[in-house]
């Protein structure tokens, strides 16, 4: 094939808006209508009503809330514009008051951590009856850390927008409820539930943010005795006819994306009118690929030492394939299966080798429109 267009030096991530810090109602009175990021220090009901005023505030932080009620939560309802939402402190509210939080309509983002310890005086806490209130089914990311048993779970398992679960620090959760865990989700914490050993691996997160890795759910057996395995994504690619453009015959596996909008031609896998998969598609990539022979990527998948083809593969029905995606710092490895395969198309399932690994953050942040499209191959070839 032609040689790839070189690939521009990506540009610096954008940075992030700086938080503006206050402490009372007076330092939010005097906050600049502007504002877009907030970061509150044990805020009282009557400060978080004067954030209102803030019609440009999308992500809100607020730390060290000694008595989170009924009245300081129905507050929040004002603040229409959050996109993201933190709060950390002490929960003293009812189950009534939550729906307050389903009502902020551009809410994505929301993390929920209560003090849990235990306090013999303490009476009300964050627990599942206040969180089937919040229509969390409806979020791409949360975090919680909570009483909760594994009812609110079940409330949100039909979602299909839920990607992010962070179960930090929730002692009291069911193993049994881990199965309620909505399909839709591709990376759940239990750090500090004592459950991580029990579902033998498990994602972890290092925010809960829209930065997080594209994982993929660990799925549990019926039989608590069985190994579990894991889910895999689907994506169906048709073979390139235009030496132009990849149209849908490209995929991403760092934007889980066939879609030029998503990728940008910044691609892990192209299905080559050559009728060959290639895999090191633009400048700079250096990744390369071994087959594992006809095997189950649902299960544990041992990756041999070699020997690594560095261009493309030929591929075949059943046959699964180990990539390493290596760009810039990155060096994950995913594994992939062709499931289907004509003439004129190929369905592949894949999924992350090692749960715990994520795409760079400077990978993730190359700019967009970054790399152009690789040659076009004369003819069939053999892998290399």
């Amino acid at each position: 094939p032609g040689a790839p267009e070189p690939m521009e030096r990506p540009a610096a991530p954008p940075q992030e808006p700086e938080y503006l810090e206050v402490h009372d109602a007076a330092e939010v009175a005097a906050l600049p209508a502007t504002a877009t990021h907030v970061r509150g220090f044990g805020l009282d009901a009557a400060a978080v009503a004067g954030l209102a005023r803030l019609h440009d505030l999308t992500m809100l932080d607020l730390l060290d809330c000694p008595s989170i009620t009924d009245a300081w939560l129905r507050n929040l309802a004002a603040i229409e514009s959050l996109t993201g939402l933190r709060v950390i402190g002490r929960f003293a509210a009812t189950p009534a008051a939550f729906p307050s939080l389903a009502e902020l309509p551009r809410l994505q983002n929301l993390a929920l951590l209560d003090e849990v310890a235990e306090d013999p005086g303490r009476t009300l806490w964050l627990d599942d009856a206040c969180l089937q209130q919040i229509h969390a089914e409806r979020l791409f990311a949360l975090a919680l850390t909570a009483r909760i048993d594994g009812s609110f779970l079940r409330s949100v398992r039909t979602s299909r927008s839920l990607r992010h679960l962070l179960l930090h620090d929730c002692p009291s959760l069911d193993p049994a409820a881990l199965r309620d865990v909505p399909p839709s989700v591709r990376d759940l914490n239990l750090e500090g539930t004592g459950l991580i050993d029990t579902v033998a691996s498990c994602r972890h997160l290092r925010d809960c943010t829209v930065t997080c890795t594209n994982g993929l759910q660990l799925v549990l057996p019926a039989d608590p005795a069985a190994a579990p395995t894991w889910r895999t994504n689907a994506v169906r690619l048709a073979k390139r006819t235009d030496p132009r453009t990849y149209g849908n015959s490209a995929y991403s596996f760092r934007y889980d994306s066939a879609s030029f909008e998503a990728h940008q031609n910044v691609v892990d896998l192209v299905f080559n009118g050559c009728g060959n998969l290639h895999f090191a598609c633009y400048g700079g990539n250096t990744s390369r690929l071994v087959e594992l022979g006809e095997v189950a990527i649902a299960s544990d998948v041992a990756v041999p030492e070699g020997p690594w083809l560095t261009d493309s593969v030929r591929p075949a029905i059943g046959r699964a394939y180990a990539e390493r995606v290596r760009f810039m710092s990155q060096d994950t490895t995913v594994l992939f299966r062709v499931v289907a395969l004509t003439e004129t198309a190929i369905e592949l399932e894949w999924r992350l080798l090692d749960d715990r690994q994520r795409w760079s953050a400077e990978v993730a942040d190359v700019p967009r429109a970054a790399a152009g499209a690789m040659g076009q191959c004369g003819g069939p070839h053999a892998a290399r």
